[in-house]
């Protein structure tokens, strides 16, 4: 790679946030252990590149006629950005789910609201950045030729459903959509759970865990109605995953006490154990 070539990738990196500075000691301080900070409006800012010293440094002229060199950005570090490198590969993974679950045009029009709330908004955010309707349909014609009517029609899929994938926040500029993050990330992992429990306990049980998610909290007779399974079946299944800790337990008094006979057991999923 020649200089020019580096300082072009080097600024692409900075750019999309791959690349962060890192904190410095302020010159004013008088400290044996400095105290390293940096302003927001810092971190992504390029310093000034003067290639040909690049080029006189790279010479290949012996160490003792080698004049030393002051560089502009002298001081100046930097490090990976892994928050946003993970805020990457989790819309990766996003993009992904749509295509499987939807399809290809879906899956392009989530990656293009994606794209352009891309170094908008805090990486931890349940939703991104509201977009407006006609940055997405702009930027969808100019990618796959998108019509405004085939959008509006993708668009009402996507938004439908307890479990959407994208939300109208806002009415204005014909629309402001955002991407649901947080509940579809809730799904991939529901899905992941599923999968482990199909692997080690087959497809039965993975039914029996898929009934105790949907409803939230169920009695064992409840269970074995829904999942229409024998009794004894329920049962095996049940005890499996309650002593992986796939599911849990609690009891609830039907009276004022927990005397015999007067408590019923409901089983539940915490997706976050």
């Amino acid at each position: 790679y020649s200089s020019k070539d580096i300082e072009e990738k080097f600024k692409l990196l900075v750019e999309s946030h791959f690349l962060i500075r890192c904190p410095y000691p302020h010159s004013s301080e008088n400290k044996s252990v400095p105290n390293l900070t940096i302003a927001e409006h810092e971190l992504y800012i390029i310093p000034q590149i003067k290639l040909h010293l690049l080029e006189t440094d790279n010479t290949g002229e012996s160490e003792p006629k080698k004049q030393k060199i002051e560089f502009p950005d002298s001081g100046i570090y930097w490090r990976i950005n892994y928050v946003r490198f993970n805020q990457y590969f989790r819309d990766e993974a996003i993009i992904t789910a749509c295509s499987n679950y939807f399809g290809e045009k879906e899956a392009e029009i989530v990656k293009t609201i994606l794209m352009l709330a891309d170094t908008k908004a805090n990486a931890l955010t349940l939703t991104t950045n509201a977009i407006p309707y006609y940055e997405i349909l702009q930027r969808l014609t100019k990618t796959i030729n998108m019509k405004s009517q085939e959008l509006d029609s993708y668009l009402s899929t996507l938004c439908d459903g307890a479990e959407s994938f994208v939300s109208k926040a806002d009415d204005r500029s014909g629309g402001m959509y955002v991407v649901n993050i947080g509940k579809i990330l809730s799904r991939l992992v529901q899905s992941i759970a599923i999968s482990v429990i199909q692997d080690r306990f087959g497809s039965k049980c993975a039914r029996v865990f898929r009934i105790i998610l949907a409803k939230k909290a169920l009695e064992p007779k409840q269970i074995e109605e829904l999942a229409m399974l024998l009794p004894r079946d329920t049962k095996e299944f049940i005890y499996k995953l309650f002593e992986e800790s796939f599911i849990l337990a609690h009891d609830v008094a039907k009276g004022p006490d927990f005397s015999h006979g007067q408590a019923i057991y409901l089983l539940r999923v915490d997706m976050n154990q």
